[in-house]
């Protein structure tokens, strides 16, 4: 991997981490939320 495209995927990470941090209260997470991180993840 080219040193900028690490670059872009670090800067990308870092910013969804800021906005999970910044989402509001913690929750458990439930069987849905789980199935649909599943369904992301397949496309």
């Amino acid at each position: 991997m080219r040193q900028d495209q690490k670059q872009k995927a670090t800067e990308s990470l870092e910013t969804m981490l800021l906005e999970g941090l910044n989402s509001g209260e913690a929750t458990e997470m439930t069987v849905q939320d789980w199935e649909d991180v599943r369904l992301t993840i397949r496309g």
